[in-house]
């Protein structure tokens, strides 16, 4: 055991040389960034994805491969992004557009910004996903590679459209869809035209005659880009239930329900499975068949469980340590840069003076640096006391923000109360706009105010996430919000607009 001991440090010590003699291969390494990254995200792998890029970042930055510290940066972005951590998914975004800035690569430029936009329609800021899937697009112009540019614009055209289906704005919703027609008419998207029809239009006659496109492209596509999977096959069978639901045809319509519920178990999408249980659910009850109604309803039950489970589910320790890691060095050397930046800046400022000043009298000089000394030392006085007056103004509002937050996490009767008292200016302003206010309605507003999203104000006050939108809506006609304006930016302006 003691001579284990005392070889142990020797061989440790060969392992590190024979690692830190291997030579960098670039093109194993974009291998790693490109399909191996993306077939892990595919396989829903995304913490293997988190540590497989750092990896290869450090590889990246040691041997001063910059495409490759974009990819590692985007795709630690993304796998966040799927992870539901859109926000600090935004963190290595910006890193990776940074690095893009050196090298102006569109097309790394176009699938950074098609994340952006994700992330952004997931935190329902639906003007900043629209801003950068346009972005998406006028980078994939630039694109050389035919089915790469095609891909990207499809992507990013059905994702505004989808947007604006959701605002409200059904021209420009129906414009996009449209558009991700014409750019690729594979089934997905000629199937969003047919939904567009029979949900929004009333029009049987084109959502039947998309349906049947959408069934007669089925299985043509080779692309890798445009194949057609178990997903596509089960949306496909989901549409024509819904048209055939639509026309009250309720046994074509549980026929296409079960085949889109076997195919979404096919490919494991639990959101399928879960709207595909509803559907037949909500036939079986109009069919006055209660007992199948019940049994359809605990399956979706049972199913946005898995789903609200699987979406709480925090991050690795292991992960979380490292993320935490890399982004404190990130910020320090951010802060350091801005400060050797600060401090060039004042040297070069001194010198110039110091040459100007040198041709002056010396007493000239004296008189002149004396009174700047004394000015300085009275702006910092007085900088300082403002600097106090603000941190004890700033620690009053925090305190009074996290105790209305808590209030209203709770769903404490005293939450309006306190609310009032923090935000008198913000209640002025609002009754000004709607003196009729009821409490209730004034308590939504308040969490808008707030900034609570819809799933947050669904889980704290006991009810649906679609209820919250539909109160939303009317917050909307009553107070006159466009469908454009985002809700929460137009509450927290109201104080200035009023």
């Amino acid at each position: 055991m003691v001579q284990i001991n005392r070889l142990l440090p020797i061989l440790l010590l060969c392992i590190f040389y024979s690692v830190s003699a291997k030579k960098f291969d670039k093109h194993e390494t974009t291998r790693q960034l490109w399909f191996v990254s993306n077939e892990l995200i595919n396989s829903g792998k995304f913490e293997e994805v988190i540590l497989l890029n750092n990896k290869l970042i450090n590889e990246c930055k040691e041997n001063d491969y910059k495409a490759g510290l974009v990819m590692g940066y985007y795709n630690i972005g993304n796998a966040l992004s799927m992870m539901g951590e859109y926000k600090r998914s935004l963190f290595y975004l910006d890193i990776a557009m940074q690095y893009n800035r050196k090298i102006n690569n569109e097309e790394l430029s176009a699938i950074i910004y098609t994340v952006y936009g994700n992330n952004y329609l997931m935190l329902e800021v639906y003007s900043a996903s629209v801003k950068y899937f346009h972005k998406t697009i006028q980078s994939a112009y630039k694109i050389p590679r035919k089915e790469r540019r095609t891909y990207l614009i499809n992507y990013a055209y059905s994702n505004i459209g989808d947007i604006y289906e959701k605002t409200g704005n059904e021209d420009s919703a129906y414009y996009y869809k449209k558009a991700a027609y014409k750019a690729v008419q594979d089934s997905y998207n000629t199937i969003q035209l047919a939904n567009f029809f029979n949900d929004y239009k009333n029009n049987e006659d084109s959502a039947r005659y998309y349906l049947n496109e959408a069934t007669h492209k089925w299985g043509r596509k080779t692309d890798i880009y445009m194949a057609y999977t178990a997903f596509d096959e089960s949306i496909l069978y989901q549409s024509w239930g819904k048209f055939y639901e639509k026309k009250q045809d309720y046994i074509r319509s549980i026929d296409f329900y079960e085949k889109s519920l076997k195919k979404a178990i096919e490919s494991n999408e639990s959101g399928i499975i879960l709207e595909a249980y509803q559907h037949l659910a909500e036939i079986s009850q109009k069919k006055k068949d209660f007992a199948k109604a019940t049994e359809y309803l605990t399956k979706a039950t049972t199913i946005k469980d898995s789903i609200n489970a699987r979406q709480k589910k925090s991050l690795d320790i292991s992960i979380q340590k490292f993320l935490d890691k890399t982004e404190a060095e990130y910020g320090k050397n951010k802060i350091r840069f801005y400060y050797v930046s600060i401090a060039f800046s004042l040297l070069l400022i001194i010198l110039i003076y110091c040459i100007y000043r040198y041709f002056q009298e010396k007493k000239d000089i004296e008189r002149q640096l004396e009174r700047e000394k004394l000015v300085l030392a009275e702006k910092e006085e007085i900088i300082k006391s403002q600097e106090k007056q603000t941190k004890k103004l700033e620690n009053k509002i925090k305190d009074g923000f996290d105790e209305v937050v808590f209030l209203a996490k709770k769903n404490k009767p005293e939450f309006i109360a306190r609310f009032i008292e923090i935000y008198p200016e913000f209640y002025q302003a609002l009754l000004k706009v709607y003196p009729d206010i009821n409490p209730e309605t004034l308590k939504f507003c308040a969490l808008l105010k707030l900034n609570f999203s819809t799933k947050d104000i669904a889980e704290y006050n006991f009810i649906t996430p679609r209820a919250i939108q539909l109160r939303k809506n009317r917050i909307r006609k009553k107070l006159n919000i466009s469908s454009s304006e985002d809700i929460y930016a137009w509450m927290n302006n109201l104080e200035q607009n009023v």
